[in-house]
């Protein structure tokens, strides 16, 4: 089964950053982080959708991923110091929990903090 999962972020200052259309992921995983200039960072996975971020940080480098498995959809935090909320779900910065399936329909992701730029709003 073939999921439509689009990603659209909430903010106006990042709209204005990855613009107003929603996008289209087609392929998994797919890796949201924050803007590099580290050539370290050219060893890391691939991020798909890099935004800029200046300290105090919100958004890791390498921050959350949205992935297929079997028949859903999950967002799997990356491992950020922040962690990644997930429909009111904590997920990594010091929770147990690094995963949650997203549910049809719209879906709010906060990478960071509830005080983080970086609202999405991922429709499955």
């Amino acid at each position: 089964m073939r999921n439509e999962v689009f990603l659209s972020p909430v903010k106006p200052e990042i709209t204005e950053i990855v613009g107003a259309e929603p996008i289209a992921i087609k392929y998994f995983p797919f890796l949201v982080g924050r803007e590099s200039s580290k050539l370290s960072d050219a060893m890391s996975p691939h991020v798909k959708l890099a935004v800029p971020d200046t300290e105090p940080f919100q958004m890791s480098r390498r921050h959350f991923t949205i992935e297929q498995e079997g028949d859903s959809i999950i967002v799997r935090d990356f491992g950020s110091h922040n962690g990644t909320i997930v429909n009111g779900f904590m997920l990594g910065g010091g929770s147990t929990s690094f995963c949650a399936v997203l549910t049809p329909g719209e879906n709010d992701i906060i990478a960071g903090t509830l005080i983080s730029k970086f609202r999405f709003t991922c429709l499955v």
